[in-house]
């Protein structure tokens, strides 16, 4: 076992997760989950978006795990496994990036998505309205 020192406590994990179910609550979820650790990130699971399920990752950018079948989201090409580098043009550190990116689209109609998936990078435009 490595002798090697987490950046949080565990009670500054345990608040990040109570933050991230507020969060959820607060954006209508009816169900949401999270995992959060010092060495692999967090994982979110809500049950009331397209996306239903993202994950941060220590490569800087979000994972999507799954997509809900027949949403705008996967009408658009967006997969499991996509890791999304930007949002409307914002790059995407970590999971409140998506947040602010998706707050200020320019087209309200539409969001663009900047995916990278097996190695390359690709756009994904997703209807909205």
């Amino acid at each position: 076992m490595s002798n090697q020192r987490f950046s949080h406590n565990e009670e500054t994990l345990k608040q990040i997760a109570q933050d991230i179910l507020q969060r959820a609550g607060e954006g209508g979820a009816s169900a949401c989950e999270t995992d959060v650790s010092d060495g692999f990130g967090q994982s979110v699971t809500v049950r009331c978006g397209e996306v239903e399920t993202i994950e941060y990752n220590r490569d800087k950018g979000v994972v999507v795990t799954e997509v809900k079948p027949d949403s705008p989201a996967a009408q658009a090409g967006l997969a499991p496994g996509d890791v999304i580098r930007e949002v409307n043009r914002m790059p995407v550190q970590e999971l409140q990036d998506v947040e602010r990116g998706l707050s200020r689209g320019r087209d309200p109609g539409q969001v663009l998505l900047r995916v990278e998936r097996e190695g390359s990078q690709r756009y994904i435009v997703i209807a909205t309205g």
